[in-house]
């Protein structure tokens, strides 16, 4: 974004020392506040386990037990700070951890191996546990915000268009249906400074 290459990017990127979400990353990250972050939704994440959870998987502490496999997300996605971030606060190891080397690139891939059962357990969001008829163990819930250069949030036209759609009640209903994401937000502008 910095370079110029995108003209939209999406984050969700929880910080727990400050408990607010994407703002922390972003001010830390770029070099100047010539970015709009525009709220998508929030969204609950949590805990991915078969139906049933016939392992009994209540907490992030839990995937140390060598009779759980874990699957994973890619360094720097949301769901593997987030589980890092719960692997260090319980003081555990990732070698502990069985399967945390197994690296998927979506929600929905965890919640695909999961439902295959090449897995037990992962993170990812509530809406990928239902479409997969999973049981979803909610950890927290976060801020999915789009940065726009704010040369382009309202003089390209296609990102107007993308804006007052997302704002529409029908677009606000088709995600809500999805499970798990609360569009109360949805359009709200956030205060960008850095340096």
């Amino acid at each position: 974004m910095q370079q110029g290459e995108v003209h939209v990017a999406g984050l969700h990127l929880f910080d727990p020392a400050t408990g607010e979400s994407n703002l922390p990353f972003l001010r830390r990250t770029l070099k100047s506040s010539n970015y709009e972050v525009v709220t998508f939704a929030t969204w609950e994440e949590g805990l991915l386990v078969r139906t049933g959870n016939p392992k009994s998987i209540r907490a992030v502490s839990d995937v140390a037990d060598p009779n759980i496999t874990l699957v994973n997300r890619e360094e720097g996605a949301g769901a593997r700070l987030l589980l890092d971030q719960r692997l260090r606060a319980a003081g555990i190891d990732y070698h502990q951890v069985r399967g945390y080397g197994t690296i998927v690139a979506s929600h929905f891939e965890i919640a695909r191996a999961i439902a295959s059962r090449q897995a037990d357990v992962g993170i990812g969001i509530r809406s990928a546990a239902q479409l997969f008829g999973l049981d979803f163990v909610p950890l927290q819930t976060a801020r999915y915000d789009l940065v726009v250069p704010k040369t382009y949030l309202k003089s390209h036209p296609t990102l107007t268009h993308l804006f007052e759609t997302l704002v529409s009640r029908p677009f606000r209903n088709e995600i809500e249906a999805l499970g798990g994401y609360d569009t109360s937000e949805t359009g709200k502008l956030h205060a960008l400074r850095v340096g």
